[in-house]
C-alpha cells in the first residue's frame, strides 16, 4: 500500500481521520512519498499555495448544513512554516469574520504527477502536498460564535522557472479538488461542537452523502467588495 503512516507525527485520532480520507480517493494520492521533507522545503514561501481566491464550500453538521469560507488574507509569519489567516464564513444568513493561524506539520513529494494535474504536467517540475493544522477563530460573542480547527492538505508544485505556486484551473476537471480542510467547529462556551468540512471545487471526505460539487452549491459574491 502506497499509502502507510502518512501522518506519524498526528494523533491517532486525526491521524485515522486523514489515512480514512487519503485511502478513500486514493486516485488523488497513488505514488506520493511517505518521507516529510518539510526540512528540503523550508527555502521556499508557500503563501501561494494556502491562499485561495476562490470560496471553499463544504458542510457544517450531522444534517450537513451549508457552510462557505473565503480566506481574504493569507501572510507567512516570521517562524517558517506558520501562517496568518484572516476570513469570512458564511451559514445561511450568519455571517462571520475570522483570524487564525495555519501550521505545515509534512511536505509530501509525488513520484509522478497524479491525474488531476495532468493539463498542468508540461509545466510541472515537482509537485505534491501540503499538510497543515488550522485554527480560525471567528470574532465577535454569542452561542454560535467560535473556533474551527483540524488538519488541512493542498497542492504545491514547483513549475519549470523554480518558482513555487499552487494548482490553478479555470475550468477544473470534475474530480479535482484542493484546500481540503476536516475538522470540527465548536463555540466558546464548549456547549456545541460539530464536524465541519469544506474545499476548493469539492468537500473533503467524511460522508459520501456530504461530498458537494460545485454546482450544488451558490458561489458567495458579497464579500467581493469588501
Amino acid at each position: 500500500m502506497l499509502i502507510i503512516n502518512l501522518l506519524v507525527s498526528f494523533s491517532l485520532s486525526a491521524q485515522n481521520t486523514w489515512q480514512h480520507y487519503m485511502y478513500e480517493h486514493t486516485v488523488f494520492y497513488i505514488g506520493i512519498e511517505k518521507e516529510n521533507k518539510i526540512d528540503q522545503f523550508k527555502h521556499y514561501d508557500f503563501t501561494n499555495c494556502l491562499s485561495s481566491n476562490d470560496t471553499l464550500r463544504g458542510f457544517i453538521g450531522d444534517k450537513g448544513q451549508t457552510i462557505r469560507i473565503f480566506l481574504e488574507h493569507v501572510q507567512a509569519k516570521k517562524k517558517w512554516g506558520c501562517f496568518e489567516v484572516v476570513g469570512i464564513a458564511a451559514v445561511d444568513n450568519n455571517i462571520t469574520h475570522f483570524e487564525g493561524e495555519i501550521k505545515i506539520e509534512r511536505i509530501q513529494q509525488f513520484q509522478k504527477i497524479p491525474p488531476y494535474l495532468y493539463d498542468l504536467k508540461t509545466n510541472i517540475e515537482k509537485n505534491g502536498v501540503i499538510i497543515a493544522q488550522y485554527r480560525l477563530k471567528e470574532k465577535g460573542r454569542g452561542e454560535h460564535t467560535g473556533t474551527f480547527k483540524g488538519y488541512l492538505v493542498t497542492d504545491w508544485l514547483i513549475n519549470k522557472d523554480g518558482k513555487m505556486q499552487s494548482s490553478h484551473f479555470e475550468n477544473p476537471h470534475q474530480f479535482y479538488r484542493n484546500h481540503q480542510y476536516i475538522g470540527k467547529w465548536q463555540n466558546n462556551s464548549g456547549s456545541l461542537q460539530f464536524n465541519c468540512n469544506f474545499g476548493q471545487n469539492r468537500a473533503p471526505y467524511s460522508s459520501k452523502k456530504y461530498e458537494i460539487s460545485p454546482q450544488q452549491m451558490e458561489r458567495i459574491d458579497w464579500y467581493i467588495n469588501n
